[in-house]
């Protein structure tokens, strides 16, 4: 098996060594728990509007940051969802029934509408250079799919229960359907239609 990469020394880096020593300490782990069951995740907007009200200069200056917090975000989500893998399918579908049912589904969906209006106003710019950085990003969201899914049974019955979860949401959320998804769909088959038009005739 080979050796994982010796990781680049900064500021993620040094956390998790610090934290590899406060995790053997019994005390430090229990403060967690406690600061983590005392979380008031409804004040996350608060902090927000704080930042960006208090001093917009410096909110947005910080803006300038987000792909590295975005990509150590994503980074950590990745890891998380491998190291899942390795959990019981038992275990897992407990544990994720009670996370699902604390989770602030409403919110997501408020989040997803909000960037699709974001991205509305973005497209009706008819910016080049940002419709080029789309598709790349699309691009790599694609190519690092596929590479978790790999290829085999075990893809296909991935996509046959997911093919299956969409039934059912869509026989239970007809107006989503028909409102969102629909049109999404519509745009997807266009999309396709066009990808291989290009593809013929090149």
């Amino acid at each position: 098996m080979s050796e994982l990469p010796s990781p680049r020394n900064g500021p993620i880096e040094g956390t998790s060594r610090v934290l590899r020593e406060l995790l053997r300490t019994p005390d430090f782990k229990k403060t967690i728990k406690i600061l983590i069951n005392e979380l008031d995740s409804e004040n996350a907007g608060l902090l927000v509007r704080t930042f960006f009200w208090e001093d917009p200069e410096f909110f947005i200056s910080l803006l300038g940051a987000a792909p590295s917090l975005v990509n150590a975000v994503v980074e950590g989500t990745r890891e998380f969802s491998a190291q899942m893998l390795s959990f019981p399918p038992r275990l897992l579908a407990g544990f994720m029934r009670g996370i699902i049912d604390d989770i602030d589904a409403e919110s997501i969906g408020q989040t997803a509408g909000n960037m699709l209006v974001l991205h509305s106003r973005l497209n009706s710019l008819e910016d080049g250079e940002l419709s080029g950085a789309a598709a790349r990003f699309l691009e790599g969201v694609g190519k690092g799919f596929k590479r978790s899914l790999g290829e085999g049974n075990e893809t296909a019955s991935i996509v046959e229960g997911l093919a299956g979860s969409i039934r059912t949401f869509a026989k239970d959320n007809p107006e989503f359907m028909r409102d969102v998804i629909v049109p999404l769909a519509q745009a997807g088959r266009d999309a396709l239609a066009i990808a291989e038009k290009s593809k013929d005739d090149s």
